[in-house]
């Protein structure tokens, strides 16, 4: 009985078991059995971020196939560089750095004391060449108006001499007899007068050349007076050494002694004409006294030979004096001439203070446009130079971008093409333009060292062509954008 009782303990522990485990593995294929909604929630996950994906890529690709996009792009604008057109020391800078400005503003002064005076001369030469050309003026119409009354009263006058000439030919032949004796005097007397003449003519020749000595002298002077004024000048100011001002003063002393001498050869050689002259007097006078000793016996032929001579030298200067006349034309020629030039000369002179206040007003340097001032290097004394950099100005609505596009997005981008860009600096917000004009070549072709493409290991790089883009007037935000800034360019290329 114990023994099958055991049996049946053992049988009833045995079948406990097999219940115990028989609810465990329900219990599993229970709760298997409720959870199908966790593998429908996952499967509908996958399913949504798949059709997401798929939804999204198909945008994508969509947008670029319509669209060019690149983030090699950024800001630019017109930078304007303000330089002195003349050399000076700065006076004045009115303006600093990041100021906005006005056109027409002044930005800096120069010192213009320099540039003044430098007008006050021309003006001083302008009046000078202008007092010239209404000299010449009246020259011309002197000339014009004295030239035909001189022909006729020089015509005038030849008539006369060659009657006068007739006359005495008539009174010598009466007078032949008695000619002999006061002949041989009167050669005697002649050939004296003719000597005296000829000293005369070279001693006026000697006063001649001794009045160009002066006016050489003079010149001479005149030049080391300046120059003497001009080192003394200098040196006062301590420009110039002292012993430069003291050896053109003495250079000046010596142009004034070679002056002054030169006078002094000038005087003497007029003394001379006048005793050459009081020797053709005394000539003359013999002549006079030979005629009178043989005036009883050849007065009447004596004076008949007078009168022609007389005559005939009467007729000579009527020639000339009409050969002089008829030169008028010539003389109004020559003053034109001179008029002409002069009248060059004032334009030249006008010219040159155009210049000259052209320069003075290159002192005041202006804002050509509106702008802001970026890149201040001047200051309030400094000596500039033509052409030196001063600042810039970068005019605040004159602004655009150029964007850097790979040559395999160049297809479709064409002027016109709407754009939009985002500027790294302002996020959030996206500004419109369009497509102004593309670059007629790759950044690469106009670098300081192009690519060399026929070498023999070559790699193929894409290249990125610039695109400018303009952006539309009149957006929020345009006063906070800044040259050199990097955006993002999109361009429709439908």
């Amino acid at each position: 009985m114990a023994k099958v009782d055991t049996t049946n303990e053992n049988v009833v522990h045995g079948g406990n078991g097999a219940i115990q485990e028989n609810g465990q593995g329900n219990g599993q294929q229970n709760g298997q059995a409720n959870r199908p909604w966790v593998k429908r929630i996952l499967l509908a996950i996958v399913t949504l971020g798949i059709i997401v994906g798929l939804f999204v890529g198909v945008r994508y690709v969509v947008f670029m196939r319509s669209h060019a996009v690149t983030d090699d792009a950024y800001l630019t604008s017109n930078i304007i560089q303000i330089s002195p057109q003349v050399s000076g020391t700065v006076k004045n800078v009115y303006v600093k750095d990041n100021q906005l400005v006005k056109a027409g503003d002044l930005l800096v002064t120069l010192d213009d004391s320099t540039f003044r005076a430098d007008v006050a001369n021309q003006s001083a030469n302008l009046a000078v060449a202008q007092a010239q050309a209404q000299g010449a003026g009246v020259s011309v119409n002197l000339t014009q108006q004295t030239g035909s009354a001189q022909i006729t009263q020089a015509q005038g006058a030849l008539g006369q001499a060659q009657s006068g000439v007739g006359s005495a030919k008539a009174a010598v032949e009466q007078a032949a007899a008695g000619v002999n004796s006061a002949v041989a005097n009167q050669k005697r007397a002649i050939a004296a007068v003719k000597a005296a003449q000829a000293a005369v003519t070279t001693a006026k020749a000697n006063v001649a050349a001794a009045e160009a000595s002066v006016t050489s002298a003079e010149a001479t002077y005149t030049n080391a007076a300046r120059e003497a004024h001009r080192f003394t000048s200098l040196a006062a100011q301590g420009a110039e050494a002292q012993e430069r001002a003291d050896t053109a003063n003495t250079a000046a002393a010596s142009a004034k002694a070679a002056l002054d001498s030169s006078r002094q050869q000038v005087a003497a050689a007029q003394a001379v004409v006048n005793a050459r002259e009081a020797d053709l007097a005394a000539a003359q006078e013999q002549v006079r006294v030979s005629n009178a000793a043989v005036q009883q016996s050849k007065a009447q032929l004596t004076a008949a030979k007078q009168g022609v001579g007389q005559a005939i030298a009467k007729q000579q200067q009527a020639v000339g004096a009409l050969t002089q006349a008829q030169t008028a034309p010539t003389q109004t020629a020559v003053s034109q001439s001179g008029h002409a030039q002069a009248l060059a000369k004032v334009q030249q002179a006008q010219a040159a203070l155009q210049t000259a206040q052209l320069h003075l007003s290159y002192t005041k340097i202006y804002a050509p446009v509106a702008g802001k001032v970026s890149q201040k290097s001047v200051e309030v004394g400094e000596l500039v130079q033509t052409g030196t950099p001063l600042m810039s100005l970068i005019p605040p609505k004159d602004i655009w971008v150029v964007a850097n596009y790979k040559e395999t997005q160049m297809p479709g981008i064409k002027r016109g093409n709407p754009a939009e860009v985002r500027v790294d600096a302002i996020p959030g917000r996206v500004f419109t333009g369009h497509v102004d004009s593309i670059a007629a070549g790759t950044g690469s072709t106009f670098a300081l060292l192009p690519p060399e493409n026929a070498s023999g290991n070559f790699v193929k790089v894409v290249q990125r062509v610039p695109v400018k883009i303009v952006l539309d007037h009149g957006q929020p935000d345009m006063n906070r954008l800044r040259t050199g800034m990097s955006v993002t360019a999109i361009i429709s290329t439908k």
